[in-house]
C-alpha cells in the first residue's frame, strides 16, 4: 500500500472516530447536565430540610427568651434541689427521673458547685421541655423527618455555665470539665459569632469539634437574650447519620455508592466527610452551595458512576467504533489487493507488464538526478521447450516458478521483479551499481541449487545501467540484448 493510500485511510479512520465520539460526547454531556442538575436537586432537598430545623431551634431560642424574660417565679424545692445534686468529678448534674420529675423533664448539668445561682432558671427550663415536645408533636403531625428524637438539642446557659437537654444522660458516664466547656466559652467570645448574635439577632450554623466523641459535628445556634445581653445558646447537633440521613439519595443507588459528600466551614476549615464512594476514579461532575455565609456544601459524583450507567452506550459506542474502522480497514486491503493483483503475475506472484507505466519511468528518472543507480536484469529459461517437451509442461512450469521464487529471494523490497511472460523476466534494482549484478546472480544460482535437485533448470541473464533520459523500453531492449550475448556465449 502506497504512503498515499496509507494518509487517506488513516484520515478516513480518523473520521469514523471523530463520528462515533461526537454521539459519545454529547451522552457523556448530557449524563453530566443532568447529574449536575441532580446534585443541585440534593443541595436543595438538604437546604429545606436544614432550613425547617433551623427555624424549629430558632422557635424553642424564642420561647426560652420570654421565658427568661418574664418575672422569675421563686423556686420552692431550691433547698431540696441543692440537696439532690449528682456529683461526678469537677462536674454536678441533677437527673429528674429519679428526684425532680414534676418540675423537668431532661438532664442538667453544671460545673458550678453554688446551685444558688442555676437553681433560679428551672421553672424556666421546663419551658424548654414543652417547646421540644411541641416541635415533636408538630413533625409527627406534619410527618416531618426531621427535628426528631435523633437530633441533640440542648440549653447552653452561658451565665451559669449549665447545660440542660430533654435527653437521658447517665451522670456517671458524663463527666463535663473545664475543657469540654471550653468550645462554648469560644463562641461566646467570638467576635463574628457573638456580633450576629447580638446585632441581628439571627440563627447560625458551624462546624464545631466535640469533644466527646473526639469528630467534628454540625451545630444550628440560636441566641437566648435576656435584658438585651447573651444568656444562652439552644443548640441542635447532627449526628453523621442525621446528615447521611438528610443528604442520601434513596432514589438513586447507584449515585450513592459513587457520590462523595463533604460539609466545609469556611472560616475555620473544619470539615466533615458525610459520604465516600466506594471505589473512585476521578471525579467528573463536581458541585458546591454555599448553605450560609460560612457552611459549604460539596458534592463530586465519580466517572464510574458515567461507566456503570451507561455502559449499554458504552458498549455501542466501541463496538460501532471497531466495526466501522474495521470495514475502512477491509475496503483498503481489498482495495490493495485488487490493484497488486492487477499489477501481479498470478502465476509467479512478481509483478507483470502492467508495473512498467510512465509513472514508474518517472520515479526511476528521479532517482537517476539524485546521482542514484538504476540497473536493469533481464533473465530466461535456458532450453525450457527441451524440459516441455522431454519432461511435460508440469516441468517447464516448475523451472520458471523456481526461477521467480530464486529473483524473489534475491531482490529488496524495493526493486521490481517483473515476469514479463513465459520465460522472460526483468528486475529493476534501485540504488543498485551495475557492478554488483554478477553478486545478484550468484544469489540466484544458490537459491535454485537448493531447491532444484534434478539440475535441470539454468538461465542466461543479462545486465545494463539505466542513464537519464532513458526509457523503460530503451532499457528493457538493451537489457535482452546482453542476455542474448549471454546465452550465445553459452551456445544454447
Amino acid at each position: 500500500m502506497t504512503l498515499k493510500h496509507k494518509m487517506l485511510r488513516g484520515l478516513i479512520s480518523l473520521g469514523v472516530i471523530a463520528f462515533t465520539s461526537t454521539f459519545f460526547i454529547f451522552e457523556m454531556m448530557n449524563s453530566y447536565r443532568s447529574m449536575n442538575a441532580y446534585m443541585h436537586y440534593i443541595i436543595e432537598k438538604a437546604e429545606s430540610t436544614l432550613l425547617y430545623d433551623k427555624y424549629q431551634n430558632q422557635s424553642i431560642a424564642s420561647f426560652l427568651t420570654r421565658s427568661f424574660s418574664a418575672p422569675k417565679p421563686p423556686v420552692s424545692e431550691q433547698k431540696n434541689i441543692c440537696t439532690n445534686v449528682e456529683n461526678h468529678g469537677s462536674s454536678n448534674g441533677i437527673y429528674p427521673p429519679q428526684q425532680l420529675h414534676s418540675l423537668l423533664m431532661g438532664t442538667l448539668i453544671t460545673l458550678d458547685s453554688d446551685c444558688s445561682g442555676w437553681t433560679q432558671d428551672i421553672p424556666q427550663l421546663a419551658v424548654f421541655d414543652k417547646a421540644i415536645e411541641s416541635v415533636d408533636i408538630q413533625n409527627r403531625n406534619d410527618k416531618k423527618p426531621t427535628f426528631d428524637v435523633d437530633l441533640f438539642t440542648y440549653y447552653v446557659d452561658l451565665k451559669y455555665k449549665y447545660i440542660y437537654t430533654t435527653s437521658d444522660i447517665d451522670l456517671a458516664n458524663f463527666n463535663l470539665s473545664n475543657q469540654d466547656f471550653q468550645k462554648y466559652d469560644k463562641i461566646k467570645m467570638n467576635a463574628t459569632v457573638l456580633s450576629g448574635f447580638e446585632s441581628i439577632k439571627k440563627t447560625t450554623s458551624e462546624i464545631q469539634h466535640d469533644t466527646f466523641n473526639n469528630k467534628n459535628i454540625m451545630s444550628i445556634m440560636s441566641p437566648v437574650y435576656v435584658a438585651g445581653e447573651l444568656k444562652g445558646i439552644v443548640v441542635t447537633e447532627y449526628t453523621l447519620s442525621n446528615l447521611k440521613d438528610i443528604f442520601y439519595p434513596y432514589d438513586r443507588p447507584l449515585v450513592s455508592r459513587n457520590l462523595d459528600i463533604t460539609i466545609l466551614d469556611t472560616q475555620t476549615n473544619d470539615e466533615i466527610i458525610v459520604l465516600r464512594s466506594k471505589k473512585s476514579i476521578f471525579n467528573y461532575v463536581n458541585y458546591s452551595h454555599n448553605v450560609e455565609s460560612r457552611l459549604q456544601i460539596l458534592l463530586s459524583l465519580d466517572v464510574l458512576y458515567f461507566i456503570l450507567s451507561l455502559w449499554k452506550i458504552i458498549l455501542f459506542y466501541v463496538f460501532s467504533t471497531a466495526v466501522l474502522l474495521h470495514l475502512v480497514r477491509m475496503h483498503f486491503r481489498h482495495y490493495h489487493d485488487v490493484s497488486r493483483e492487477n499489477i501481479s503475475d498470478t502465476m509467479t506472484g512478481l509483478y507483470n507488464r502492467k508495473i512498467l507505466t510512465g509513472v514508474l519511468e518517472s520515479r526511476l528518472q528521479r532517482i537517476l538526478a539524485v546521482n542514484s543507480a538504476v540497473t536493469f536484469i533481464a533473465l530466461d529459461c535456458d532450453k525450457l521447450k527441451m524440459l516441455n517437451d522431454t519432461w511435460g509442461h508440469k516441468e517447464g512450469d516448475r523451472a520458471i516458478i523456481t526461477l521467480a521464487n530464486a529473483i524473489k529471494d534475491a531482490v529488496r523490497v524495493s526493486d521490481y521483479p517483473v515476469r514479463l511472460g513465459g520465460d522472460e523476466f526483468l528486475i529493476i534494482l534501485l540504488d543498485f551499481s551495475l557492478a554488483e549484478s554478477q553478486k545478484l546472480i550468484e544469489r540466484i544460482e544458490d537459491h535454485i541449487r537448493k531447491h532444484d535437485d534434478t539440475g535441470r533448470i539454468h538461465f542466461s541473464w543479462g545486465a545494463v545501467a539505466m542513464k537519464p533520459g532513458d526509457t523503460l523500453d530503451d532499457m528493457y531492449k538493451a537489457a535482452d540484448a546482453a542476455l542474448y550475448i549471454n546465452k550465445a556465449g553459452k551456445h544454447c
